[in-house]
C-alpha cells in the first residue's frame, strides 16, 4: 500500500513527495489507520458507512485511491508547511476530515 501511495506522489505530486522526503516523513505509519479502520476513526458514521459500502464493493484499490486523491486535493496546504509535526498530523487526521467538509472525499467514485 506504502510503495502504491509513494508511487502516486512521486508521479502526480512531486513537491509534496520531496517535502515528505526532506522532512523524514513515512507515509505508512500515519495512512494506517486510515486504511485499517476504513477512516471509521476520521470521519462522521454517515460517511464511514458509505466508506464501507463501497470497500466491500471494490476492494482496497477504493481506499488507496480514496487516500491518493484526499492527498492530492490536499497538496497545496501541506506545501506551505514546515513543521515535520504539523504535517504529520495533518496527514494523521486534518486532510481527511477537511476533504470531507469540502465534498471532496467521494470523489473517488465509480457509482
Amino acid at each position: 500500500m506504502g510503495k502504491i501511495i509513494k508511487k502516486f506522489l512521486l508521479k502526480n505530486a512531486p513537491k509534496l513527495f520531496k517535502l515528505l522526503k526532506k522532512n523524514k516523513i513515512l507515509i505508512e505509519p500515519l495512512i494506517a489507520p486510515a486504511f485499517i479502520t476504513l477512516f471509521s476513526n476520521l470521519i462522521d458514521v454517515d460517511s464511514s458507512t458509505k466508506v464501507l459500502d463501497r470497500f466491500m464493493l471494490m476492494g482496497e484499490s477504493y481506499i488507496i485511491d480514496t487516500i491518493c486523491l484526499v492527498m492530492l486535493k490536499n497538496q497545496q496546504e501541506m506545501l506551505k508547511m514546515t513543521d515535520e509535526f504539523a504535517i504529520q498530523k495533518f496527514l494523521g487526521r486534518t486532510m481527511y476530515t477537511q476533504s470531507l467538509e469540502r465534498g471532496e472525499f467521494f470523489l473517488v467514485s465509480y457509482d
